[in-house]
């Protein structure tokens, strides 16, 4: 676990994780990091994975767990890329003058 995130205000009525620490409330951040050995020791060569792959071991991890998968990498990364070019275009200069 990290340190997690302060929460603005009390949390939700069915949040069982959060914590008060005098008069704010924390919300800790539980996550699990996983280690592979991706060495086939009987030929000596590296296992290749895909992007599913890894998916499927990281969803069967949280359910072992009992954990939650966060959101996937790929929607943040695509909501960054909007806000980039978003900037990009509110610099450029008008094509109207």
């Amino acid at each position: 676990m990290d340190v997690g995130h302060w929460l603005n205000g009390q949390p939700e009525t069915e949040d069982r994780e959060s914590f008060q620490a005098g008069d704010r409330w924390s919300k800790p951040n539980y996550h699990a990091h996983i280690v592979f050995d991706w060495m086939d020791h009987e030929i000596g060569k590296i296992r290749r994975l895909n992007d599913d792959d890894m998916m499927q071991m990281q969803t069967l991890a949280s359910d072992v767990l009992l954990m939650e998968c966060g959101q996937s990498k790929a929607i943040p990364g695509k909501e960054h890329l909007e806000r980039k070019i978003l900037s990009l275009i509110s610099r450029m200069p008008s094509c109207n003058a």
